[in-house]
């Protein structure tokens, strides 16, 4: 375009980004486009482009659709669980994250002032300190030979809970779990691992059938007498903490459950034990009440327990 009727006529120049065209044709219509969905009465809601790129300074969350499972990939199960606060919070996590990491230009300029988003940046440089997964994680069933590495992770268990003052799986003779328990579980069909690239990563046990200890529930009760499975016995290798491996274990408790066509899923845990706490909370079980187990003389007994209906990916 010649520079003197740019000189003279134009009061405004805009780039749509570092790119060259052939002509101007494709340049107008993304701004006619840009501006007209803006105008009243084009789109069926202002909501449509509210929540937008650049609408309030943030780059947009990603978009997911059905069907929930496509060619092996998962739409994040946050967006599942019909909890708006929850998907609301998923949904501004991941717009901060894709700011920050694509227009740092614009992320410098947001006030993060908030303590709900200075807890999601928290959150989000603490899971790019994390151990990254291999691509290929299987579920299958325990073997005999498994069972040195399921050993050295439970022991990597104790020492944790140990250090976090939970009274739990400490001072058994054997240790708890051990290999005996482990052939146990596996002779009744119901002791699983996570091979992670050719190691095991995590172990548990899915138990089928009435637990005991569940039958004298107290402060609450369960939510059905329909059929069950219990989570017991789990842990995760030290090298894997934080990497997301343990939702990634109830995750296939539940899958194992429905496989079985048992819809519930039940679990109890040490009252100190913060982290299984969160870990069964996130994967939407709930708290039920308090329930006893049998442990070494000298030491608690009392297990908060929780509980959730699993429902089939559709």
């Amino acid at each position: 375009m010649d520079q003197r009727f740019i000189d003279s006529c134009v009061d405004e120049e805009i780039s749509l980004g570092d790119f060259v065209l052939t002509g101007g044709e494709i340049a107008a219509m993304a701004v006619a486009d840009a501006v007209s969905r803006l105008v009243p009465g084009v789109l069926a809601d202002p909501s449509c482009f509210e929540n937008e790129s650049h609408w309030d300074g943030l780059l947009e969350y990603p978009q997911y659709s059905r069907p929930e499972v496509w060619h092996g990939m998962s739409v994040p199960e946050e967006l599942l669980t019909g909890d708006h606060a929850a998907v609301e919070r998923w949904r501004r996590k991941r717009s901060l994250a894709r700011t920050r990491e694509r227009r740092p230009d614009l992320f410098g300029k947001l006030d993060l002032s908030s303590k709900e988003d200075q807890k999601l940046l928290a959150e989000l440089d603490r899971e790019q300190s994390r151990p990254l997964l291999p691509d290929e994680i299987v579920c299958r069933p325990a073997a005999e030979a498994d069972i040195p590495a399921m050993e050295a992770i439970a022991e990597e268990a104790r020492e944790y809970l140990r250090a976090h003052g939970v009274d739990q799986w400490q001072d058994n003779d054997p240790p708890y779990p051990s290999g005996a328990h482990f052939l146990a579980d596996m002779a009744r069909g119901e002791c699983f691992v996570l091979d992670c690239g050719g190691e095991v990563g995590a172990f548990f046990t899915l138990a089928a059938g009435e637990d005991p200890s569940y039958a004298a529930i107290t402060d609450g009760k369960w939510a059905s007498d329909e059929p069950y499975v219990t989570l017991h016995r789990c842990a995760v290798a030290s090298r894997w903490r934080g990497s997301g491996l343990s939702n990634r274990m109830v995750k296939e408790c539940e899958r194992l459950a429905l496989e079985r066509g048992v819809c519930w899923l039940r679990a109890d845990t040490h009252k100190k034990n913060k982290a299984m706490q969160g870990l069964l909370r996130r994967r939407g079980l709930q708290y039920r009440g308090n329930v006893l187990v049998s442990v070494p003389e000298g030491h608690d007994p009392r297990r908060v327990a929780y509980e959730k209906r699993i429902r089939k990916q559709r």
